[in-house]
């Protein structure tokens, strides 16, 4: 198959470069699609739109689709690991779904729900559950992800990198290896059953599991799938306008990365971008959904997180460190995002 070294390529990069220096690194947020779907410190807001009724799944058929809205529920599970940028994952609810979370007290609506996955995220979605399934673009958001599919005694793994509502995706490569195929059901039970005393083991299974992919990449019996996946299409002039903002705030979002210390404002932002102050939150805002001090103040809540967990600092000290002007906009900040203070998250997290 003439697509199997450059795919293989692309899936080992994607492993070498992101995902396996993240998991060495730091913790991914984790997320199981469960009733009664509240997703701690991720953002999520119900779509009320009830295009979704419950449909039995033909033990024959693989796969079933609501075509309209680019749904899929398959039998068999399925998982992203978002490596870079923001994506957004539409979970499908159907009737007995909001059924079954009416019962655990969570009032929700038959439609969907669009869960935000800030970089590095992992979802995993159980067998039978309405959503996107890496084949379609993943929101308004830059955004890279390594997708893994499972079957019988194998996985299908492809990488996708959606912007705006564009993708490209490559074909998947098959890997033949019952073991991968039980890792990912020992992953799932391992995120539904977790406390704080076994908290690590689902991270190193994905750990392992990564690296078994690395390893099984260089085996020779790596075939491609039966599975074509689209590929992104050609622009036209508004696409092309469009993939201009995309670039300038992957620029920004780089500056931003590297300067998260420093007393960053969105003028200064666009001074190093050469474009206007106003043109810059424009196109910014329509391209991530958020502001750009919006999203500074995210990137400075995750390193502080990481802070919090690595080390003894005080919190006058991290509200520095990451940029904050002060130790008390810092905690009320970091508050209205976690849900808690930088003190009780350190108390729980603390490595």
């Amino acid at each position: 198959m003439p697509f199997v070294p450059r795919v293989r390529k692309q899936i080992i990069q994607a492993l070498d470069q992101h995902i396996i220096p993240v998991l060495k690194r730091q913790s991914p947020r984790e997320v199981l699609v469960q009733p009664p779907f509240t997703f701690e410190h991720i953002e999520h807001w119900p779509r009320n739109e009830p295009f979704l009724k419950d449909k039995k799944i033909d033990p024959l058929q693989l796969v079933w689709h609501w075509r309209k809205r680019g749904m899929t529920a398959a039998q068999r599970p399925y998982m992203g690991f978002v490596y870079q940028g923001i994506a957004e994952h539409t979970i499908g609810i159907t009737q007995q779904m909001a059924k079954q979370c009416r019962a655990l007290g969570h009032p929700l609506k038959t439609g969907g729900i669009v869960v935000q996955l800030a970089a590095p995220s992992v979802i995993f979605i159980p067998p039978a559950t309405p959503g996107n399934d890496g084949r379609q673009p993943l929101g308004p958001q830059m955004s890279r992800a390594l997708w893994i599919a499972a079957l019988p005694n194998s996985v299908n793994i492809h990488v996708t990198h959606s912007v705006a509502d564009h993708i490209d995706c490559s074909h998947s490569l098959r890997l033949d290896d019952a073991s991968l195929r039980q890792m990912m059901d020992i992953y799932q039970e391992e995120l539904r059953n977790m406390i704080p005393e076994t908290e690590g083991a689902s991270l190193s299974l994905l750990y392992g599991m990564m690296c078994r992919i690395r390893r099984l990449m260089n085996d020779p019996k790596v075939g491609l799938s039966n599975t074509s996946w689209a590929l992104m299409p050609k622009y036209n002039a508004a696409q092309q306008e469009n993939h201009r903002h995309h670039q300038l705030c992957q620029q920004a979002m780089a500056y931003i990365e590297s300067h998260l210390h420093d007393n960053l404002t969105w003028k200064r932002i666009a001074s190093y971008l050469k474009i206007s102050p106003v043109y810059f939150n424009q196109i910014f805002v329509r391209t991530t959904g958020i502001t750009p001090m919006r999203y500074v103040t995210r990137r400075r809540i995750e390193a502080a997180k990481l802070i919090l967990e690595e080390s003894n600092e005080t919190v006058n000290d991290v509200a520095q460190l990451v940029g904050f002007a002060s130790a008390a906009s810092f905690c009320a900040s970091f508050k209205r995002i976690t849900g808690e203070s930088p003190n009780e998250f350190r108390n729980k997290n603390k490595t």
